[in-house]
């Protein structure tokens, strides 16, 4: 019954989705667990920091304020004037929804990305996967060749892509350059605040109380766990990274973006 709600739900927000993007919108597209959850909190500051934004920085409030294709009622209305508004995805790319609006592809290292997901899937209601890390990686709908097809889908299209890892070192000065390519002009010492206030030290604080979050995760877990580079190497073997080395090869020829071993 539950799957047959949760069926209905986001066919509901697909019609919404098509109604309702604008040519204005902006995408805000990754594959899980690459860095997304962390730009929106950058602008939820970015409104905040403007003045726009009336609500204190919260799970809840970034729910509220960036939507999420097939999660959220896109026919809402986006009051805020300092940036346009982003709508967050994991879709790979489809142009019945995506069309030819402007876009935001944010990469990390697909190995990291199985690791922050692997936990992620242990720990989340609905995934029903309770194997070990080998069995994840090489699943089909969450491992990592679909990790590298969701980036091959959007590499050609998106309007800007950042690299999460590129964030970490210089976040404000990438996200301005990207802005900049999105037509989107930001005043550097506001996007210079916001990054800092939306640092993962702080975003970790947060009260995850969202209904996103409440009662979906099990007990003690964090949506904001670790954000670390290259945990890879505690959880790969051997043939993990021949998998891997094999997917590159496969991927090579369109996959501009890789990572090396």
């Amino acid at each position: 019954m539950n799957l047959l709600l949760k069926r209905i739900s986001q066919s509901y927000y697909s019609t919404t989705a098509l109604m309702g993007i604008k040519k204005e919108d902006v995408f805000l597209v990754s594959f899980p667990k690459s860095g997304n959850t962390w730009v929106k909190f950058i602008l939820l500051n970015v409104l905040f920091e403007a003045g726009e934004l009336n609500k204190d920085i919260s799970f809840k409030s970034l729910d509220e304020t960036i939507p999420e294709i097939s999660r959220d009622n896109l026919l809402k209305n986006w009051n805020y004037k300092v940036l346009p508004r982003f709508i967050k995805s994991h879709i790979v790319y489809n142009k019945l929804f995506f069309k030819n609006n402007r876009s935001l592809l944010i990469i990390r290292d697909p190995r990291d990305v199985m690791v922050s997901y692997f936990h992620y899937a242990l720990n989340t209601q609905g995934f029903n996967f309770n194997k070990n890390f080998q069995a994840f990686i090489r699943h089909k709908r969450f491992g990592l060749e679909a990790c590298m097809l969701h980036q091959v889908s959007w590499q050609n299209r998106a309007s800007a892509i950042v690299k999460y890892e590129d964030l970490k070192k210089k976040g404000d000065e990438i996200l301005l350059q990207a802005m900049y390519k999105l037509n989107i002009h930001l005043e550097k010492n506001l996007l210079h605040k916001a990054f800092e206030n939306a640092s993962f030290a702080n975003m970790k604080k947060l009260d995850q109380s969202s209904k996103k979050y409440k009662n979906i995760h099990n007990e003690g877990y964090r949506f904001m766990r670790k954000g670390d580079e290259r945990q890879w190497h505690e959880y790969f073997n051997e043939n993990d990274l021949t998998y891997y080395n094999n997917l590159i090869k496969k991927h090579k020829n369109i996959y501009t973006n890789y990572y090396e071993s």
